[in-house]
């Protein structure tokens, strides 16, 4: 459980642990907000799309990717010690939506997370 974990409930957890039970790792996992395939890379001074043939495909074609929240690993230490790598691993996870979850890195992030918090007291 990382300290900047603020949005993690008893809820969460206890399935966290639930989860572990029958593999060797379980994670939270956030959606990418936009379709990576229309991400774009700056290289000498342009700016170029990264896949050109899905550049044109609608947004609700694209396959969805997600990432890691940055909230919380919970592994059995056998299998780390043995693969030492999550990747590795056994592995199950959690999808939280965007409102569950803040990787604070920064400034911003800090101010995003505050923002949620309040709207989520007032819900």
């Amino acid at each position: 459980l990382y300290p900047t974990s603020v949005f993690i409930t008893k809820q969460i957890l206890k399935r966290c642990f639930r989860l572990l039970k029958n593999t060797e790792y379980v994670t939270l996992l956030k959606k990418f907000p936009h379709p990576i395939h229309r991400a774009l890379k700056y290289k000498n001074k342009k700016i170029e799309p990264i896949n050109l043939k899905k550049k044109l495909m609608r947004t609700q074609d694209l396959e969805e990717y997600f990432y890691n929240s940055g909230q919380l690993d919970c592994f059995k230490l056998k299998a780390w010690v043995k693969k030492s790598m999550f990747h590795k691993m056994n592995a199950k996870f959690i999808i939280i939506d965007e409102l569950n979850s803040v990787d604070i890195d920064n400034n911003n992030d800090l101010k995003i997370a505050n923002k949620i918090f309040k709207m989520n007291k007032l819900s």
